[in-house]
């Protein structure tokens, strides 16, 4: 489990999804660890400068991408799978880049299934589960909906907290043709703070590679460096961003036992398990004579972290759903 990190006073930041059941005493963050916002930087048709100057930019802050290549477009897959290896997502941007909406139903299907099917098979690890539609033009989807479970527009919109469209997720295009400077990138994350929403960020040339609307790696640096110093927003890949609002909007949290010296509870969500498995932040309010808590899930510890907040003691850790029973002990 990754360490808590609570960023202010609990309760602010959270919010009911479409199907979250919760006892008195507990609440599910709206974003990993109470982060104000989410933001997502996702880089189209695997540009060369991506792999060699972007990449190892975003290793430096710590922070995890998404990359949609054409799979006919790659001559190298050992940079993806290398990518991979590190924690960023490898989706979906289709075989050839064609218009989605001007190809048959066939031509859709291959384009797709033939894309998933090739990175899941290149990269060896796990699943391909995220799209980005070539010119963010969506053609049939019900074929995106049976290879994936979410898509990637680009609308120019933040993402509300309650986005409820799996597959219409809006982005915000940077570089020559959209955003090109550090202000206007702080400005959308400080927009998504405000809201408590989800920032997703498209890019594609990085500097001189060629690709189309090129951002230059200094604007990266110093958007990034300021979004580290800020410290509140959970920066991390599309598909798992989408894991954790999915599996929050459908948090059930059952309370199945509790006494003076012990909590018992079950987290599920009613998702297929072997795509969403993502930890959610919950916290949950404890007897304020319990100076020190303990909380395992399926047997193993989980980190946890207590405070206070107006006189009222709380604990908040991170748990998945459907892994098991969780115990909160004194």
């Amino acid at each position: 489990m990754k360490r808590i990190k609570i960023l202010i006073a609990i309760g602010v930041f959270t919010m009911a999804g479409k199907a979250q059941s919760l006892p008195t005493g507990y609440e599910i963050a709206t974003w990993y660890g109470f982060s104000k916002a989410a933001v997502s930087y996702t880089f189209d048709d695997n540009t060369p400068k991506q792999f060699t100057v972007a990449l190892p930019l975003f290793e430096q802050f710590g922070y995890r991408t998404t990359l949609y290549p054409v799979t006919n477009w790659v001559t190298d897959w050992e940079q993806l799978k290398k990518a991979s290896a590190m924690g960023h997502e490898i989706g979906c941007h289709s075989q050839s880049h064609p218009n989605l909406g001007s190809i048959d139903t066939a031509a859709q299907e291959r384009e797709l299934s033939g894309s998933k099917a090739t990175i899941e098979s290149q990269i060896g690890s796990g699943k391909c589960t995220t799209i980005a539609y070539p010119y963010c033009i969506t053609g049939q989807m019900d074929i995106t909906q049976r290879h994936f479970v979410a898509g990637r527009i680009c609308s120019g919109q933040i993402n509300a907290p309650t986005h409820a469209e799996d597959y219409l997720i809006s982005s915000i295009s940077l570089g020559d043709q959209g955003l090109n400077t550090p202000e206007a990138l702080n400005q959308k994350c400080d927009e998504a703070a405000t809201m408590n929403g989800w920032c997703v960020f498209l890019l594609h040339g990085i500097d001189d590679d060629g690709g189309y609307s090129p951002i230059t790696s200094p604007t990266l640096t110093s958007h990034l460096t300021r979004i580290r110093e800020q410290g509140h927003f959970w920066v991390a890949p599309f598909g798992q961003v989408f894991q954790y609002l999915k599996q929050r909007q459908n948090a059930i949290i059952t309370e199945t036992s509790s006494n003076k010296q012990r909590i018992e509870l079950t987290l599920t969500d009613g998702l297929d398990n072997t795509l969403f498995n993502q930890p959610l932040t919950i916290t949950k309010a404890i007897p304020n004579n319990w100076k020190k808590a303990s909380v395992t899930q399926n047997g193993q510890n989980v980190t946890y972290k207590t405070h206070v907040n107006n006189g009222q003691r709380y604990v908040v850790f991170d748990a998945v759903p459907d892994a098991g029973g969780i115990v909160i002990k004194k």
